[in-house]
């Protein structure tokens, strides 16, 4: 059998799923924020202000997701949790109060109807076993632009966290956002490409809830399929990048390099004991394109 992972179902729309504005710790107004991503060329965002809910909207030339981001702890009394709320078609109320536990905030976010996302692990120095506290989370973000240098200590990659959920059957959908606040050199680094009928809003959510999604640095992922029966990965890119390489749960193998391809199409054929592979594109400039991990059975 084989499996469309990614597939482009109409277009590929570029996307950022975390951003703040003046309406809590962000440098723009809401408008202003909204217009600068559009003018960067930008299909949607999600204005993501903390402990706020943001409304929806369809602009002419870009598409404006409801969003939110729901916080807990402080690394000294308890665990630090950040999560993103997208899509939601009513307002988010947490019940305890302003610093709820991570459940409770997964939960409400279900409840409303919005999509939870984990957002920067490396950053809040999660502690890995905790993502069996976050049943229902939807995806993670595998890169935080915002959790980078010059902003922050070079905690913005979360590789290694999907790569030990993965190993332990947890396959989590990565995202990659700018987590902008003060639109300057976070700006435009990371983002997703959903492929979508539209960059209505019902069908970027669709494509989301589906996992039919990348996160991305520069290059593209144009398609990505995995036949069970010959347990080969095929991944294609229209780009003229370095190679792709593929993560899985075993630690030594140099056929998980792979060095350009004039065509831009990869295969990959899982090794015996491999449990879980996750392709990531790398760019000639060193930037990357991420799919998400997927069962090899």
């Amino acid at each position: 059998m084989i499996r469309k992972l990614l597939q482009d179902r109409g277009g590929w729309y570029r996307g950022n799923l975390h951003m703040h504005t003046t309406r809590s710790d962000g440098a723009l107004d809401r408008d202003a924020a909204i217009r600068f991503y559009a003018a960067h060329g930008y299909d949607f965002v999600a204005v993501t202000d903390h402990r706020i809910n943001g409304e929806e909207e369809l602009r002419e030339n870009i598409t404006v997701l409801s969003g939110s981001e729901w916080d807990t702890g402080d690394n000294v009394h308890a665990p630090v949790f950040h999560i993103l709320c997208i899509g939601n078609w009513k307002a988010v109320q947490m019940k305890t109060g302003p610093r709820p536990e991570v459940e409770e905030i997964i939960s409400c976010i279900l409840e409303a109807g919005g999509i939870p996302i984990l957002a920067h692990p490396t950053w809040s120095l999660m502690d890995p076993g905790d993502i069996r506290r976050c049943r229902g989370i939807a995806a993670a973000e595998i890169f935080n632009s915002v959790s980078d240098l010059p902003m922050n200590p070079q905690r913005a990659d979360a590789s290694l966290y999907l790569d030990l959920w993965a190993k332990q059957g947890i396959l989590m959908p990565v995202t990659a956002a700018d987590d902008t606040h003060s639109y300057q050199a976070e700006c435009c680094v990371s983002w997703i490409m959903a492929g979508a009928a539209s960059r209505a809003p019902g069908d970027l959510l669709a494509a989301m809830r589906e996992g039919n999604f990348y996160a991305s640095q520069g290059p593209r992922i144009t398609a990505l399929t995995y036949d069970t029966g010959e347990r080969l990965m095929t991944l294609t890119t229209p780009d003229d990048v370095a190679g792709v390489y593929v993560a899985s749960n075993l630690a030594w193998s140099n056929e998980r390099i792979m060095p350009r391809r004039q065509d831009g199409v990869y295969h990959y054929r899982a090794l015996p004991g491999e449990t879980y592979l996750r392709p990531v594109v790398v760019g000639r400039d060193g930037k990357r394109a991420f799919a998400s991990p997927f069962a090899t059975v």
